[in-house]
């Protein structure tokens, strides 16, 4: 017997409806988070339906998201609160150095390799 997933229709539905927006056709990370990381940035994120930076960082500790329409407004709260930001950057810098180097990355996935 052959059996096929389809989709509760009003999930698909949605999802469909996301993935088809001319604006984020597809979720992907970019190296450029990984490297604002290393140069002690803060990450300011448009929030998305995927939230893809979730797997890499923590929003609110090592991540700041905007709401679409709200970048200005997040931005002046940003500049009038720096320390509070400063340490978000930091945080994702230290993450990054334990957990995002090359080094890393050969002793997670390539060290047992034979």
């Amino acid at each position: 017997k052959a059996f096929a997933f389809i989709p509760d229709k009003t999930i698909w539905n949605t999802v469909k409806n996301y993935l088809f927006q001319k604006e984020y056709p597809v979720p992907q990370l970019k190296a450029r988070i990984i490297e604002a990381a290393f140069c002690r940035t803060v990450m300011l994120c448009q929030k998305d339906y995927f939230k893809e930076i979730e797997n890499f960082f923590e929003e609110g500790k090592e991540f700041v998201y905007f709401e679409k329409g709200c970048l200005e407004e997040r931005i002046r709260e940003i500049l009038e609160n720096w320390p509070h930001y400063e340490k978000i950057a930091e945080n994702a810098y230290q993450k990054a150095l334990r957990e995002y180097t090359t080094k890393r990355f050969v002793e997670k996935y390539l060290k047992n390799l034979k």
